[in-house]
């Protein structure tokens, strides 16, 4: 039960900050503009890291050395916790450091071939449009910087889609649909890329279009998963910031049924938040898990 509790963690925290910074080192090597929501949003998480580096590792010749140097060390930093927290079968002495040392070069490049070409067109696009059909379910608040982003990344297809798609009972309609048409095109992007042991045609398409209801399920449980993640951190550390709304709405639906149940500890040891991650992960590994192998033992075999 601890194990994957930990893991998630270990995913998050080193994560977010390993594929931020590998995307503001690609920001930069591309001369894509900083001047936007998201672009903000990853100055705002890497600088206190990448401007101290630029003062012994300055730029030359179009590369920022210390951005890519960060994302290095925090791609090696993520390995060592895994080994850390759950073995690796070798030793850190002689080779086995050597050895951790190359294995975060390998895993950077395949990050930055996944982050390029797949998962940050889709993932991102698919994620913020769940995001923002979430928001709009609970009345989360727009009117901070993340709602903002969330709206100047997804206004594009959302807006257009709600002459076709209006809303109905409170329900986005339009925001739905865009989020499980990303979310199908990235399955898709998956299959042509690495192939899937099936065909397209007859039950194949079928098994696509119920896979990416399945896929977006997941992803709920893991949005959930990371927002109440940070809302118990910043809930220590900032609990008037300028998220502390939309993070509250996002998470309270959740927290308030445990917190009936199971109250704070002494008024103040809140461990809500601990349990809906904890049953969150059980959803995850049972009965999403057994839908996903049921599907494709359905139409795979």
């Amino acid at each position: 039960m601890l194990e994957p509790a930990l893991k998630l963690i270990i995913d998050v925290v080193f994560g977010l900050l390993t594929y931020t910074l590998l995307l503001r080192f690609v920001m930069q090597v591309l001369r894509a503009p900083f001047r936007n929501p998201a672009g903000q949003a990853v100055i705002a998480l890497t600088d206190w890291i990448v401007k101290p580096l630029r003062k012994i590792l300055p730029g030359f010749k179009g590369i920022d050395w210390a951005s890519l140097i960060a994302t290095y060390l925090f791609q090696l930093l993520w390995l060592l916790a895994y080994y850390l927290a759950f073995g690796g079968g070798y030793s850190l002495a002689g080779s086995g450091a050597l050895f951790l040392f190359v294995a975060a070069i390998i895993a950077l490049i395949r990050a930055a071939l996944w982050l390029l070409i797949i998962d940050v067109v889709f993932g991102i696009l698919t994620y913020t449009l769940l995001l923002r059909f979430v928001m709009q379910v609970l009345r989360a608040p727009f009117r901070n910087p993340a709602g903002q982003a969330v709206i100047a990344l997804t206004d594009w297809i959302v807006k257009p889609l709600r002459k076709i798609l209006p809303g109905f009972k409170g329900i986005d309609w339009a925001s739905l649909f865009a989020t499980y048409l990303f979310q199908l095109l990235w399955l898709l992007a998956y299959y042509f890329a690495f192939g899937g042991g099936y065909s397209l045609a007859g039950s194949g398409a079928l098994f696509l279009l119920v896979a990416a209801i399945i896929a977006l399920i997941r992803a709920a449980l893991w949005l959930l998963i990371i927002v109440v993640f940070i809302q118990a951190i910043l809930s220590w550390f900032a609990p008037d910031g300028p998220l502390a709304g939309l993070l509250n709405a996002l998470t309270f639906p959740f927290l308030r049924p445990v917190r009936r149940i199971v109250p704070p500890i002494g008024g103040t040891l809140d461990l809500s938040p601990l349990i809906v991650i904890v049953l969150a992960q059980l959803a995850l590994l049972l009965p999403v898990t057994w839908l996903e192998s049921s599907l494709t033992r359905a139409f795979i075999g």
